[in-house]
């Protein structure tokens, strides 16, 4: 026997879902990517980098036909263009702009992009970046593809430029070479080069310490001119600079210059990497003043010592020619 409330249950729930359909309330976005789900309310981007921001309408569930709105900025970075859809654009994103749309966009589920900007980050800075009614309005406005207004809401977003350039310990003055093999014993050493690379903005200092492989030890350091080492590299020291250290896209930028004894062990594929100051984790990073930090990116060296050194007497000498 069939259930008498069967259809009356699924035409309830058919009619709330609806209801709920109806009562909800657009909401304008703004957005790094659309390639991924926004994280939050703030945003990561490369300093010295021209980036798009995408308007985007969610929670309409509807065709979007049009809008009404503006955006507002705080110490806001270069603005460098902006482009709409196909159809009518009266005015611009951050004075004021009505927008009609020459074939309704759909909005189900999916963010429907309405506009896009872009912005060059000249400098390392916070910037927000929010959306709000257009001046002739009360309301942030949406509009179906029937011509119907929706109030809606909108977002702030928060975007952060910075820079993360690469930190590692080089066998060559170019910054190029993180492999060497070297020969070992009493009193043998290298020279090592302590370099950041893609330094794309002066910095005023770095914090941080050496990983060295047991067996390898720290010698000596020598500073470039301007440079101040505060602590030990073995175990954590502020390195400052003073003109700040300065760099470019593909150039490394001498911090230090490390002697290192090589031991008395063969040993092959040894590792040496740049840590972090103990008391701020385990990742180095550098200090732009009065901006912020920057957490780097952290290479890995290798060094081999394939046959190591050892004292002979003349007695054992001659015994090898025997």
């Amino acid at each position: 026997m069939k259930n008498p409330y069967r259809y009356s249950i699924l035409l309830l729930t058919t009619l709330l879902l609806l209801a709920g359909l109806a009562d909800a309330q657009p909401l304008i976005s703004l957005y790094t990517s659309l390639d991924k789900s926004p994280v939050g309310p703030s945003d990561q981007i490369l300093y010295n980098r021209v980036t798009t921001i995408y308007v985007v309408v969610e929670n309409a569930e509807m065709m979007i036909g049009g809008a009404s709105f503006r955006l507002g900025e705080s110490y806001g970075f270069l603005r460098v263009g902006e482009s709409f859809p196909e159809g009518v654009a009266i005015g611009n994103l951050f004075s004021g702009v009505e927008l009609g749309l020459t074939t309704p966009v759909p909005q189900f589920g999916t963010p429907a992009v309405i506009a896009s900007f872009l912005i060059f980050t000249e400098r390392l800075a916070i910037s927000n970046y929010w959306v709000e009614p257009h001046p002739d309005e009360s309301s942030i406005l949406v509009s179906d593809s029937l011509g119907n207004l929706h109030a809606s809401d909108g977002n702030t977003l928060e975007l952060r430029s910075y820079i993360q350039p690469e930190i590692g310990i080089f066998f060559d003055g170019a910054g190029t070479q993180l492999e060497g093999s070297f020969n070992g014993g009493e009193g043998e050493t290298v020279t090592a080069y302590l370099m950041l690379r893609d330094l794309e903005h002066p910095i005023n200092s770095s914090y941080l310490s050496l990983n060295l492989p047991p067996g390898i030890d720290l010698v000596s350091v020598a500073l470039p001119d301007g440079a101040n080492l505060n602590g030990d590299l073995a175990g954590g020291a502020i390195l400052s600079f003073s003109p700040p250290l300065a760099g470019a896209p593909g150039a490394a930028s001498l911090m230090a210059t490390l002697t290192l004894s090589t031991g008395t062990e063969t040993s092959d594929g040894m590792m040496l990497s740049v840590g972090g100051y103990p008391e701020y984790g385990l990742l180095p990073f550098v200090i732009v003043a009065p901006v912020g930090a920057y957490p780097t990116t952290v290479l890995t060296s290798t060094m081999s010592v394939p046959v190591p050194n050892e004292d002979l007497s003349w007695g054992s000498m001659k015994a090898l020619f025997r």
